[in-house]
């Protein structure tokens, strides 16, 4: 048994639908494959084959993303972050400063596609509520981008590297959509305790001291344990 679904079976949860899932992945076969795994569980599932494709299809609707990093129209670094923002009206992706093109999607081409996410579709007085679904759908990043440091700046609740088997796909969405249920500190507790696990399994104690953004993370995961540790004890105590 996979870390999250025993992570999956400490937690109380209602009896529900199963979850919407959207693959972001470029690579149409492997898209395809996930797609035909979700759906013979009888998940509602759906592919965007691309950065672009998954910015203009994630919506309040879904509830799970397998996440793609290396894509070559948007990559998923770019997407989590319009996933994860506050303020998508605002938002410029880092690779957009200095440079006017990625595999032929440029900022204008960015700028068009926010405001269409923002207003198709949509009463004004509707777009902040749909932005907080939106912000609440649970990312599993699903790529053969071994893990880095710079993972600690990325707010995902889950990471697989390729190549993935039918099983770990399955607990990876049922776990995340039995979280989603979870309160907001059980969930950001939980996705804290899986990157810290995820960093510490590939580097050395003495490379984590010298980084503050891993020091950051454990202050957090403290703070939590001191203010809301009846609250998190459940998943604390399932082994990584």
């Amino acid at each position: 048994m996979s870390y999250l679904s025993r992570v999956s079976d400490t937690l109380e949860v209602e009896e529900k639908a199963d979850p919407d899932v959207l693959v972001v992945e470029d690579e149409e076969m492997v898209a395809e494959l996930y797609l035909n795994w979700l759906q013979d569980e009888g998940f509602d599932a759906d592919v965007a084959l691309g950065g672009v494709e998954g910015l203009r299809k994630i919506d309040g609707d879904v509830d799970v993303v397998l996440l793609d990093r290396r894509m070559p129209d948007l990559p998923g670094d770019c997407l989590l972050e319009v996933v994860r923002s506050e303020d998508i009206y605002n938002l410029k992706p880092p690779r957009f400063q200095g440079s006017t093109n990625y595999a032929g999607y440029t900022e204008d081409d960015w700028d068009r596609d926010i405001s269409l996410k923002t207003t198709r579709k949509l009463s004004p007085d509707l777009v902040e509520e749909v932005q907080k679904k939106v912000m609440e759908v649970r990312v599993c990043m699903v790529t053969a981008v071994k893990p880095g440091l710079d993972l600690l700046e990325m707010d995902f609740d889950h990471y697989l590297v390729k190549d993935v088997s039918r099983e770990e796909v399955i607990d990876t969405v049922e776990a995340l959509s039995d979280l989603a249920n979870q309160s907001d500190t059980v969930q950001k507790y939980q996705a804290l305790r899986w990157k810290r696990k995820l960093i510490e399994d590939r580097f050395t104690e003495q490379q984590l001291e010298q980084d503050n953004r891993y020091q950051a993370l454990v202050d957090v995961m403290e703070e939590i344990e001191q203010h809301a540790g009846a609250e998190v004890a459940k998943v604390s105590e399932v082994p990584l």
